[in-house]
């Protein structure tokens, strides 16, 4: 069974909350037409053509909208119940490795129509720059971006997964009219703004489009997802199932709930909880116990991942007690206690999720520290 790990610090006057992952792992953490308006969906009128559900199976149908089997693929593998096929030379072991432990800890409640996972080449036949991730259609999209990040790979491999699964239903999900459109012509881009489930999201948070320009009354998920109704929807949900659902307005909570029918706190269990200020920052050094973290990774790689938090967050104790209750609520099984060390204030505790993912927490509280 997969183990996961984190190492959890605070440091009062740049309190760090971190977490360590080891292997087995993952969590997520780490990375619409009209909105007030509802579509009309009467149904045709005389004369017009009827509306054509999307059909994901459907090869041709799939090239139509923009979306056609993966081109120059070199190889393919099965992995975690995933089609994951590659335009590189030949798989990358660790990376297969990283894609296993991610995929396999996805939640069950996220609805999954993915047609593959390419392992892309380059980027530069989806979009400019270095991205993370994409998705085309029902294709995922992974980059080397993908596998960069050092400390917290498989943490980060699996959010972004999360994020582009959203991504891949909101195209499932496409407004018959506008899949008529396309198919017919009369309309020649796919716009997941027109998909119905960004529509109720943007109805619920506050965003509004009028000429083409999508607006957002109020905050949105975080600087990504202000960008738009369809990447603040999918950072949303990534959140959620990241134990991050603190850091979402209250209107983007009961808009993820909604869609899947189901409470936050549910969708939480197993993953770790984030304090509503608490920002994640990658540290150039180590400050957890890596020789407690290293003899319960034993042979296991192990993710970290570090928050820093407010100067005026609780006191060290307190802020224990609150850790610890917000962690046994999303499913974790364990305890935090005060460790021995001169310099700071310092608690640590191991935890066990349900899936069998160890996370080892610390708090660091460097607000007294000397110096």
């Amino acid at each position: 069974m997969l183990a996961r790990k984190w190492a959890l610090r605070l440091r009062p006057t740049d309190d760090r909350y971190s977490m360590a992952v080891l292997k087995p792992l993952l969590v997520a953490l780490v990375l619409v037409t009209a909105a007030c308006g509802a579509l009309d969906l009467a149904g045709p009128q005389p004369g017009e053509v009827s509306p054509t559900a999307i059909d994901l199976r459907d090869t041709q149908q799939m090239e139509l909208l923009g979306s056609p089997e993966p081109a120059n693929i070199v190889w393919q593998r099965t992995v975690a119940g995933f089609t994951v096929v590659g335009q590189t030379a030949a798989p990358d072991p660790t990376e297969l490795a990283l894609m296993e432990t991610a995929l396999s800890h996805l939640p069950d409640a996220l609805p999954n129509r993915v047609r593959y996972i390419v392992r892309a080449a380059s980027s530069s036949s989806l979009l400019s720059g270095d991205p993370f991730a994409a998705a085309q259609g029902p294709d995922i999209y992974l980059f080397d971006a993908s596998f960069s990040r050092k400390l917290s790979p498989a943490f980060s491999l699996r959010r972004a997964i999360i994020h582009e699964l959203v991504h891949v239903e909101q195209f499932a999900e496409l407004d018959p009219y506008h899949v008529t459109n396309l198919l017919t012509g009369s309309e020649s881009q796919v716009l997941l703004t027109k998909s119905m489930i960004v529509r109720d999201f943007a109805n619920e948070t506050g965003w509004s489009e009028a000429g083409g320009v999508w607006t957002l009354s109020g905050a949105s998920s975080n600087a990504y997802g202000a960008t738009g109704p369809t990447e603040d929807m999918a950072e949303a949900v990534a959140k959620v199932f990241g134990g991050e659902a603190d850091q979402l307005p209250a209107g983007h909570l009961v808009a993820v709930e909604a869609w899947l029918d189901t409470s936050a706190s549910r969708l939480a269990k197993g993953a770790v909880w984030v304090p509503q200020d608490a920002e994640e920052v990658e540290l150039q050094s180590d400050l957890h116990d890596q020789e407690t973290v290293a003899l319960l990774a034993g042979v296991d790689q192990y993710d970290v991942i570090s928050f820093s938090l407010s100067p005026d967050s609780p006191n060290t104790a307190a802020l224990a007690d609150v850790v610890e209750t917000r962690l046994q609520r999303n499913g974790l099984t364990g305890f935090l206690s005060q460790a021995h060390d001169a310099a700071i204030a310092r608690c640590a505790g191991e935890f066990l999720g349900p899936d069998g993912t160890i996370i080892w927490t610390e708090i660091r509280d460097f607000r007294d520290a000397p110096g």
